[in-house]
């Protein structure tokens, strides 16, 4: 069974440093046409997240959420296992929203092969390194997202997560937080396309499509 590490330990900055070339995760200067790209980002974010507050979830929508996704993560997760390294500068996974660049769920295999940092984004890099902070998630997202174990400081970046991950069974559980962690904190919905990035598993056999 995955083991979640106690969230008040401070994580490693392995996700901001180790993946600095992963847009997702850098905070770096951004320009006015880009500036007003994040701010539109953000209002249709929050209409998103009124209207899913709106309508309201079905337990079923998450079952079947999960369904759709999940094996195509475990598996990533679990070939990202085997094949990597120690050093490797690829040996995570991330999930998001096409388009929305601060909608994501991530996870990165430290050195130690069993431990795993999984972030949630908390809207600390939709600015550039200079700019004040203005971009948080709603409180209810916050809420569910501690409530799936994130630790909620987001002072100095993302909502975090370490887990212990060395079985499939692991994997699964794994892979089931993070789309978790997509319905529950980002709204995202069975009918809403995802996108997996993975660059040591960009491809997987074993699973089968599910609508």
């Amino acid at each position: 069974m995955v083991a979640a590490v106690a969230a008040d330990l401070n994580p490693p900055a392995c996700i901001r440093r180790h993946l600095h070339m992963f847009s997702f995760c850098s905070k770096s200067k951004v320009s006015a046409w880009e500036g007003w790209m994040v701010g539109l980002f953000w209002i249709a974010a929050a209409i998103w997240l009124i209207m899913s507050a709106i309508v309201p979830a079905c337990a079923d929508d998450l079952q079947k959420f999960v369904r759709m996704h999940h094996c195509p993560i475990a598996e990533r997760l679990e070939i990202i296992h085997r094949v990597s390294r120690a050093g490797d500068m690829n040996r995570f996974i991330a999930v998001n929203l096409p388009g929305f660049n601060q909608s994501y769920v991530q996870c990165l295999f430290l050195d130690d092969d069993g431990q795993l940092v999984c972030e949630a984004a908390s809207g600390y890099y939709a600015h550039g390194e200079d700019e004040p902070r203005t971009r948080f998630l709603p409180a209810a997202s916050i809420a569910a997202l501690s409530d799936l174990g994130f630790a909620t400081d987001h002072s100095e970046g993302n909502y975090y997560l370490m887990v212990t991950a060395v079985e499939r069974q692991d994997f699964a559980e794994v892979a089931e937080l993070l789309l978790s962690a997509l319905y529950s904190g980002y709204g995202v919905r069975p009918w809403i396309a995802v996108e997996i990035v993975a660059p040591l598993a960009p491809e997987v056999s074993q699973c089968t499509p599910v609508g």
